[in-house]
């Protein structure tokens, strides 16, 4: 459906003047002048051709595609309406993009159809800049980002529909999906809390580990929304969300970051000197043991760690000061301690990064011979599956 923007000769001079009619629409003669301004009457305006409009307004691109493709350019006029000029954006809007512009055209179709009435769909003739508008010094290649906003009175004054909000998010949790025993659990809904206390939302439905550093209550993250205030009843749709503070959301494939929340749930290899005795599984607070074919401990190690008794069991992590689980690993310096992590509520060991920076390594509390150890290579150790389970 993408319409080419040619010039429209008869209308250039009309473009280029300054008749604009408060509230869009078809231009009509203006009142009367009388005194001096009777002396100098403005230039006589051509008529518009039967049938066509202009209006003037924000030329916005919706920052992606969503239902059947559609990435449309649309031009917000000041009072409030919205007229549909592309429903894909073709390079020639780019040269408009979040630019004042003048409209000139007609009615493509009209639509029975109730969802499609908020819209006025165009035939573009003509398409320039409004009058006092300067031209991007290099048109954009691709269709930018929405403003990123703090509070509702900052939404209240976008110059289009779309933005992106940035606030302090909560989480809540389906109750059908929370049990004693379980290891994950259900992200039912996401709650971003603007500067002044405005809250947006958005269903997520989720499944993730229930100590899952991912969403964690009172982090940052990010919604994108398309804002429409003549939909009183829900004015806001709540497009994409994302982790932290991300403006690109949405648009760009947001970066994965290994983080040492993410990094301490997995498995480790558990070895005495360098004879292999097993793998053992942390995850939401919670361990499981599998041993290696023929493991044979000594007694010294198999007193060190409860798991050689007992396969399963708990474990919690309590990070040391200025260490927080969203720290990305890359920042971490090799042989720097982490945390101390207590397996069965009574083995305390502690957590550093390795030698190379490359492993995560349980590390003795006290001073013993350490002919052990419990290690997590950054991906690499193959996952425990139900065959070995």
């Amino acid at each position: 459906m993408n319409t080419p923007i040619v010039p429209f000769l008869a209308l250039l001079t009309l473009l280029s003047g300054s008749c604009t009619s408060k509230s869009g629409g078809v231009d009509g003669p203006g009142p009367a002048q009388t005194g001096a301004d009777a002396k100098a009457p403005a230039p006589k305006v051509p008529a518009l051709p039967k049938g066509m409009q202009r209006y003037e307004g924000y030329l916005e691109i919706d920052p992606f595609r969503y239902g059947k493709a559609v990435q449309a350019a649309t031009v917000h006029t000041t009072d409030g309406k919205r007229i549909g000029i592309e429903m894909r954006y073709t390079a020639e809007h780019l040269k408009f993009v979040n630019k004042r512009v003048v409209v000139v055209g007609g009615m493509a179709r009209s639509s029975s159809d109730p969802r499609a009435q908020a819209y006025t769909y165009f035939k573009v003739h003509a398409l320039t800049l409004a009058p006092g508008e300067k031209p991007w010094p290099t048109p954009p290649t691709a269709v930018p980002a929405p403003p990123v906003v703090h509070s509702k009175a900052e939404i209240d004054k976008l110059p289009g529909a779309w933005g992106v909000a940035v606030g302090t998010v909560t989480y809540q949790v389906d109750p059908k999906s929370v049990r004693p025993d379980a290891l994950t659990h259900v992200i039912e809904k996401a709650v971003l809390t603007l500067s002044d206390g405005f809250k947006l939302e958005k269903h997520l439905w989720h499944m993730t580990g229930v100590d899952s550093p991912d969403y964690v209550n009172g982090s940052t993250a990010t919604m994108v929304f398309k804002y429409s205030p003549s939909w009183k009843d829900h004015p806001f749709s709540i497009m994409k969300f994302c982790h932290g503070e991300f403006p690109r959301c949405g648009q760009v494939k947001q970066p994965a970051i290994l983080t040492l929340g993410h990094l301490v749930s997995g498995d480790y290899a558990v070895k005495e000197r360098t004879k292999d005795l097993g793998r053992l599984r942390l995850i939401s607070g919670k361990t499981l043991f599998v041993p290696a074919p023929k493991a044979a401990p000594s007694a010294t190690v198999k007193k060190r760690f409860p798991f050689f008794t007992k396969h399963r069991g708990t474990y919690t992590v309590a990070w040391l000061r200025g260490i927080v689980p969203g720290h990305d690993v890359n920042t971490m310096a090799k042989n720097q301690m982490l945390a101390r992590i207590t397996l069965d509520g009574t083995h305390t060991f502690l957590l550093r990064m390795g030698q190379k920076g490359d492993t995560l390594e349980f590390h003795s509390t006290k001073g013993e011979l350490q002919t052990w150890s419990v290690s997590r290579a950054f991906g690499r150790l193959p996952m425990i599956t139900r065959k070995n389970h």
